[in-house]
């Protein structure tokens, strides 16, 4: 049956299969949903935004265009057939073959949004993990960017984007801690970082004095700005 729509989105709110289709080359996306209208405009936003979780479906929409895509209601049932339903589709369109579709899985269910995983099958995922430790990638990244200086424009745009916002008292005492080279003479920051094995530079006037991380026998040198 034909359904209203809003926006692009047909305005219907009930469970049921939808697919979004490419009217360029006829491909589909299948999928169900408790409520299609919600679902629907999620996969708009995201695809919007270049954040949606299948990148197939992302990158077809960034080279053909918003307007080469739309949004359409294929079933209305109840939520306990859902995956019976979008099965039966994604199998009719053959919307998991590439030359059809875009469907990455071939079975109906695989994004698991709102549903949960068997007991087997999240004790054959426990199993796979084991052993393995977790992925840091924001550690990784920090540690590889770690002493390099951004760049220009990247420190402009920064600076432009933090104007009029004022810091809360946590962070200024944090920034205070963090300059206490600048309010010590410089002999109290050079025994200091001796102490304490650090490495630096010291800037004290119109002289830089590098202390390398040696501890006690930390070597200073003297240069000229």
């Amino acid at each position: 049956m034909p359904y209203i729509k809003r926006d692009g989105i047909p305005t219907c709110k009930q469970s049921g299969v939808y697919c979004i289709t490419n009217k360029t080359n006829g491909k589909v996306y299948v999928g169900s949903a408790t409520s299609l209208r919600g679902r629907l405009s999620a996969h708009r936003s995201y695809l919007r935004r270049g954040k949606h979780d299948n990148p197939i479906l992302q990158r077809a929409w960034f080279k053909d265009g918003e307007l080469s895509f739309k949004f359409d209601v294929l079933e209305e049932c109840d939520p306990d057939l859902l995956i019976e339903k979008e099965q039966h589709w994604i199998d009719s369109l053959k919307s998991h073959d590439r030359r059809y579709g875009y469907n990455i899985c071939p079975a109906a269910g695989s994004a698991m949004k709102g549903r949960s995983h068997s007991a087997e099958s999240r004790e054959k995922m426990s199993a796979t993990r084991k052993g393995k430790a977790p992925v840091k990638a924001t550690e990784a990244a920090a540690k590889a960017n770690r002493g390099r200086r951004r760049p220009t424009s990247v420190r402009v745009a920064i600076a432009l984007a933090n104007l009029g916002k004022r810091k809360d008292l946590e962070t200024i005492e944090r920034m205070k801690a963090n300059h206490w080279t600048k309010s010590l003479p410089k002999s109290e920051v050079t025994s200091r970082m001796r102490a304490t094995g650090q490495a630096g530079l010291v800037a004290q006037g119109k002289n830089v004095t590098r202390v390398a991380g040696n501890g006690d026998e930390a070597a200073l040198t003297t240069l000229p700005v």
